[in-house]
C-alpha cells in the first residue's frame, strides 16, 4: 500500500510539475505575444502620428500657398487699376477720332490708339511713367 501511495504521489507530483511548467511556458508565450502586440501598436501609433503631421504640414502649405496667391492677385489687381487710371490720364482720343468719317478713318484711329497703348504699356512697365 505504501508503494501505491508513493507511486500515486509521484504521479501527482509529476502532474503538478508538468502543470506548473505549462503555466510558465504559456506565461512566457503570452508575454512574448504581448510584447509583439505592443511593438506593433507603437509602430501603428508612430505611423498615424507621422501621417497626421504630414497632413497638417500639407494643409499648412496649402493655406500659405492660397494666401500668397490671394496676395499676388490683390497686388496684380491694384497694379492693373493704377495702370488703367494712368492710361486714362495719359491718353485722350484726338478730336478728329471722336466721330469716324469712314471705316478706313476708324481703322486709322484704332491703330493709332493701339500703338499709343503699346508705347504706354512699355513705358509704364519700365517705370518711366508715374
Amino acid at each position: 500500500m505504501k508503494l501505491i501511495l508513493k507511486i500515486a504521489a509521484g504521479i501527482i507530483l509529476a502532474f503538478v510539475v508538468v502543470l506548473i511548467l505549462r503555466v510558465v511556458i504559456v506565461g512566457f508565450m503570452l508575454n512574448g505575444a504581448n510584447e509583439i502586440a505592443r511593438e506593433r501598436m507603437d509602430k501603428q501609433r508612430q505611423a498615424a502620428a507621422s501621417k497626421e503631421q504630414r497632413v497638417r504640414q500639407e494643409k499648412q502649405e496649402t493655406v500659405e500657398r492660397d494666401r500668397k496667391a490671394k496676395e499676388l492677385a490683390r497686388h496684380q489687381a491694384e497694379y492693373r487699376r493704377k495702370k488703367d487710371e494712368a492710361w486714362r490720364n495719359y491718353y485722350m482720343d484726338p478730336v478728329d477720332c471722336l466721330v469716324f468719317r469712314s471705316d478706313r478713318h476708324m481703322v486709322e484711329c484704332v491703330d493709332n490708339k493701339k500703338k499709343t497703348r503699346n508705347e504706354f504699356d512699355r513705358l509704364y512697365d519700365r517705370g518711366a511713367l508715374p
